[in-house]
């Protein structure tokens, strides 16, 4: 998934009740079809455990995410998405798109990735 505007993405997920941070979370799911440790999800999202921990109880209520037991520690816990998770991904980026695309017609390919790069920098370094 794409990282898109935060009020832009507020606006086009909120018929979903679904906020930024859950977003990315479906994303890097999405990116990972083998699954995630919930540790891990919480490295890459710069939050602490405890934080993801109400993601996912929020998100398998939605039957968005399961979570099952790493085979090679069974203190941890692999997150990965549904069925119905990659569907909802597959048809929201789809939807994320057509609603960006507008937005974004006359900026070059090249200058949206450096402003991708600037943000993830901003963000890495808070």
């Amino acid at each position: 998934t794409y990282p898109t505007p935060t009020p832009f993405r507020s606006k086009a997920l909120s018929e979903f009740n679904i906020r930024n941070t859950e977003w990315a979370f479906l994303g890097l799911l999405y990116d990972a079809p083998k699954g995630m440790r919930s540790s891990s999800v919480a490295n890459e999202l710069g939050v602490e455990a405890p934080f993801i921990t109400q993601i996912v109880k929020k998100l398998e209520k939605t039957n968005f995410i399961v979570e099952a037991e790493d085979l090679k520690d069974s203190r941890a816990k692999i997150l990965s998405l549904t069925q119905k998770g990659i569907k909802f991904v597959d048809t929201t980026e789809v939807k994320l798109r057509e609603e960006l695309g507008p937005l974004v017609k006359d900026i070059s390919p090249g200058a949206l990735l450096a402003y991708l790069e600037v943000m993830q920098n901003i963000i890495k370094n808070q």
